[in-house]
């Protein structure tokens, strides 16, 4: 069975009532693509190395038919932060911003939302803050600053 939308598992998380059952529907729902989504979003050791706010891009509005492309594009996303790969050395400011708006442009506007909160540091769901996240996942998350 493919792996629902992070937008999905989010959106789902919101309605449900209770810690403990908030808690067990992440880890039930738990992708690679999701702990990586999250760390770059509540990790600050990740150095976002673009604009602080909402780039101007045209919102995808394609129903549904690339629902979960979030789980594939997040290979990408250090492309877009502060490291040591020649292609974080070598990207222009430019080049990146233009990388980031492309992915915005071809992601489901849902998921869209989701990259546009990880680069501030907010999802845009209730309830999914850094430290709910390093409750549900306090191995994942021992080594966040």
């Amino acid at each position: 069975m493919p792996a629902k939308s992070l937008h999905s598992v989010f959106s789902e998380n919101e309605k449900i009532k209770g810690k403990i059952e908030r808690v067990r529907h992440m880890r039930e729902n738990y992708t690679p693509a999701m702990g990586i989504v999250l760390e770059f979003t509540y990790n600050t050791a990740n150095k976002w190395l673009l604009p602080k706010g909402t780039p101007p891009y045209k919102k995808n509005e394609i129903p549904w038919d690339n629902q979960g492309q979030l789980h594939h594009e997040v290979r990408r996303f250090y492309l877009f932060t502060e490291g040591e790969t020649e292609a974080q050395k070598n990207l222009t400011s430019v080049r990146r911003e233009a990388l980031y708006i492309d992915m915005l442009e071809n992601l489901p506007n849902e998921e869209a939302q989701i990259l546009l909160g990880m680069k501030e540091g907010k999802l845009p769901y209730k309830g999914i803050t850094k430290k709910f996240v390093m409750d549900c996942f306090p191995g994942m998350c021992e080594d966040w600053q």
